[in-house]
This record gives structure tokens, C-alpha cells and sequence, in this order.
């Protein structure tokens, strides 16, 4: 018997952690490539995981923009491969009323609880975080909208019977087991798995399937009337002395007035 469970992977664009943040000479970020952000790729793998432990049914990724025109590549980019390492279906909600201002997590809770709500979707893992803002916020305010159970920081997940999970999560002195029956939200930490490669046959494939687009407008008096002003570059380090000796470098310290 096919199992029921659905599940929701919401995924953010982030500036390729690999590379070398740049700013322009007008203050404005000089951006080279997108990647999907580490923890929503750990959260993509986790639910392939489950999907290949017959404990869910369909996967879909869904992110959320408020600069589509400018992103559409990107973004397309981001749901081909996701759909290349297995992923059922893909959605891009576009916020059409926000232009010039981050959209914050609340606001981004509550499209995806939207979304999960119009449709039979009994699970959403996220990452815990975005490494841009590191704001940890949506899956939290996701779960008490939804008024779901939710399990943050997880770093084991283990299918027992048809709807129950076995979660081991961090915390701040070890670990925690709980366990718990869905619907539920769980958001990741990077212990939790290693996420695999597109191979390029599966991304050519990926191609030609559908990528939903939604336009959306949201309450603007609710959403964040900040805007970042510019962005600056760390001043460069002073270059570093390497002593081969205690002695040198005490007496360096002595002239420096440090002792």
C-alpha cells in the first residue's frame, strides 16, 4: 500500500557559499551565482531519504520571492535541481506588492501554511536557517500557525509505523530524543545528512518538467518597512608574524606594550 504522507521542502536562494561576497562601487551587492541555502539542501535530502524508506508519498519544493522579474532564472535554476535529485513537484510564489522590502519570516510562514492548507500535505521540513540572515524564525512560526508538532535542530530522523517519526535533535548540552505523530514540522541542522548531487543526465531531464508560479499580494502594513541601505566590506587584516620562538614572541609583546 502506497503510503499517504505528503510533504512540503521549503527552500530559500542564497549567494553561492562558496564563493567571495563582493560589493559595488554603489554599495549594492555584487552577486555571481545563487545556491539553494545548505540547510533547505539537507532538508531536500532528508525527505528523498524518507520518500526512498517508503514513509512518504510526494515531495514538494516551494520557494517564496518578492523580486521574480530579476530572480526568474535563478530560481528555475534552484527547482531544476531539486526536481533532478527526485523531487515530485515545484512552485515559486511570487509576491508582487513588495518590491523594495525583505519579505520577513512571518510573512513567509504564513504562504507556506496557505499553501499547505489548500493542499494534502502532512509534513514540511525545513532548514532551521538561512545563512544570509540567519534569522531561524519560519519553521517555529510555521508550526504555530499551523498548530502542528515541531521538532527543531534534528539531526536523526527515523520512520516508525505508517505516521510516527523518531527525532533526534541538538540542543544546547547534547542531544534529544523525541517522538512524535504527523502533521508535523521539523527543521534541520547540518549533522542530519549529505546532500547528493544533480547528475547532468537527471538535470537535462529535469528540464522539461513544470514549475508552478503563483502570484500572491500580501498585507504590506504587516510585512517589514526595512530596506538594506548598502552593503560594506570587511577592512582588510593586517598581515599576520609567525614567531618560531616563546622568547620572540614575548619580546614582540614587550615591545608592543601588550605585557
Amino acid at each position: 500500500m502506497a503510503p499517504k504522507i505528503n510533504v512540503i521542502v521549503p527552500i530559500k536562494r542564497v549567494i553561492d557559499y562558496q564563493l567571495v561576497p563582493r560589493v559595488n562601487p554603489d554599495k549594492t551587492l555584487k552577486i555571481t551565482n545563487f545556491a539553494i541555502n545548505p540547510f533547505d539542501d539537507i532538508a531536500i535530502e532528508e525527505s528523498l531519504k524518507l520518500k526512498e524508506a517508503k514513509f512518504i508519498n510526494k515531495i514538494k519544493v516551494l520557494t517564496i520571492t518578492n523580486n521574480y522579474k530579476n530572480e526568474t532564472k535563478a530560481l528555475k535554476d534552484l527547482m531544476i535541481q531539486s526536481m533532478a535529485k527526485g523531487v515530485d513537484e515545484t512552485k515559486i510564489i511570487s509576491v508582487t506588492n513588495s518590491p523594495n522590502t525583505p519579505l520577513i519570516p512571518l510573512t513567509i510562514a504564513k504562504l507556506i501554511q496557505k499553501e499547505v492548507k489548500e493542499a494534502d500535505y502532512n509534513l514540511v521540513i525545513c532548514g532551521k536557517q538561512a545563512i544570509d540572515d540567519d534569522s531561524g524564525n519560519v519553521g517555529q512560526m510555521l508550526a504555530g500557525l499551523l498548530n502542528w508538532k515541531q521538532a527543531n535542530n534534528c539531526c536523526k530522523v527515523e520512520p516508525l509505523g505508517e505516521n510516527q517519526l523518531k527525532l533526534t535533535k541538538e540542543i544546547d548540552n547534547g542531544e534529544e530524543i523525541v517522538e512524535g505523530a504527523l502533521p508535523m514540522v521539523l527543521t534541520t541542522d547540518l549533522r542530519l545528512n549529505t546532500p547528493r548531487y544533480a547528475t547532468l543526465p537527471k538535470i537535462m531531464k529535469a528540464k522539461k518538467k513544470p514549475i508552478a508560479v503563483e502570484e500572491v499580494e500580501i498585507d504590506t502594513a504587516l510585512n517589514c518597512q526595512l530596506r538594506i541601505s548598502e552593503y560594506m566590506e570587511p577592512p582588510a587584516k593586517k598581515q599576520g608574524k609567525i614567531f618560531t620562538t616563546v622568547e620572540d614572541l614575548i619580546n614582540q609583546m614587550k615591545q608592543d606594550k601588550v605585557i
